[in-house]
């Protein structure tokens, strides 16, 4: 079941973020060349790369690191604790991230309502560029964050711990 959960997160996550790397590039060149052939840059295309595409390169893979252990870890302390110690330590971590994510999760929700119901957007150029979609992200990144955190515990232990090099 670990490997099943792993598989369709690493896929999800890469799926997206590559599509978004596509978008991205095709939307960038397409601007670049526009500008330089006929002096008509598309507009919105540096609110659409800051509210979409970095909004989502910065959080989409977060469930990824956590089920990998590629978060930042100061394992100075923890590695020299008691093993009883050591597995308090990480239940209440457990704790704390599931309370914390789920606090995020329900404050990005209701920020996502509020910019979805007066339907935000960002004026360039000429153009209103609507970003009351992006707003919905945090949630649903936050929320695949908050699904590994509360099924890994129960499936088993995330993976091998990386190696100091962080390779494996």
């Amino acid at each position: 079941m670990r490997a099943h959960v792993k598989t369709v997160i690493t896929n999800l996550t890469f799926g997206i973020g590559a599509t978004l790397l596509v978008l991205m590039i095709l939307q960038i060149t397409l601007n670049a060349v526009l500008r330089a052939a006929f002096d008509a840059p598309l507009d919105g295309s540096v609110e659409i790369v800051t509210n979409y595409y970095m909004v989502g390169f910065s959080f989409l893979p977060m469930a990824l690191a956590h089920i990998e252990s590629r978060h930042i870890d100061a394992s100075f302390l923890h590695d020299r604790m008691p093993r009883g110690l050591r597995l308090a330590a990480d239940w209440l971590g457990q704790i704390l991230g599931v309370v914390v994510v789920g606090l995020i999760i329900y404050q990005s929700y209701l920020d996502a309502m509020k910019k979805t119901a007066v339907r935000a957007y960002a004026i360039s150029g000429n153009s209103q560029i609507p970003i009351w979609l992006c707003y919905w992200l945090l949630p649903v990144c936050f929320t695949l964050l908050l699904l590994t955190l509360l099924i890994y515990p129960i499936i088993g232990q995330r993976n091998a711990q990386p190696t100091e090099t962080g390779v494996e």
